[in-house]
């Protein structure tokens, strides 16, 4: 949502909402974006505790290409993933994408926009150092049986002298 004025312009001051669909905020390719100014006294609304980059868990359901999209979805089963944008303003505000156990982007899932009962949070921190925890004694027992295989041909050998 901007709030404008250009020099010149049909009108002194407009306020329109923007998307960056096409790199250029909507404007053809003569546009330059210059800058902008940021008000730190105006509070950014709720999201309801999510913010982006936050790992949740989704519950399962319909993703949307837009966040205020008119369509019924698609339907992606749950897993975890990544709050990639927020839009408080849409009918489905919230944009997930899916991630692996150690937060990875993956494919496969959900890569669009949610509603707010599809998605719960979850302690991604814990999340993230169980996975690790996982990998580490996979790999301790990958490394136990490279050591018993080594053991045994070592007592082949031994025989052999």
């Amino acid at each position: 949502m901007t709030s404008e004025s250009g020099y010149n312009a049909k009108k002194a001051f407009w306020t329109q909402t923007r998307s960056n669909s096409n790199g250029r905020w909507g404007q053809n390719s003569n546009y330059k974006f210059l800058g902008f100014i940021y008000n730190p006294a105006v509070e950014d609304p709720s999201t309801s505790g999510f913010s982006v980059d936050e790992i949740v868990n989704f519950l399962g359901g319909n993703h949307h290409s837009s966040s205020n999209d008119k369509g019924k979805g698609t339907y992606k089963d749950p897993s975890l993933a990544r709050i990639t944008a927020i839009n408080v303003n849409g009918i489905y505000p919230y944009h997930c994408r899916k991630v692996n156990d150690k937060g990875n982007f993956v494919g496969g899932g959900v890569y669009g926009w949610v509603a707010e009962n599809t998605i719960s949070k979850i302690d991604s921190d814990k999340s993230v150092i169980e996975a690790e925890i996982k990998d580490i004694e996979t790999a301790i027992a990958d490394l136990n049986a490279q050591i018993v295989a080594l053991e045994k041909r070592k007592a082949e050998l031994e025989a052999q002298l």
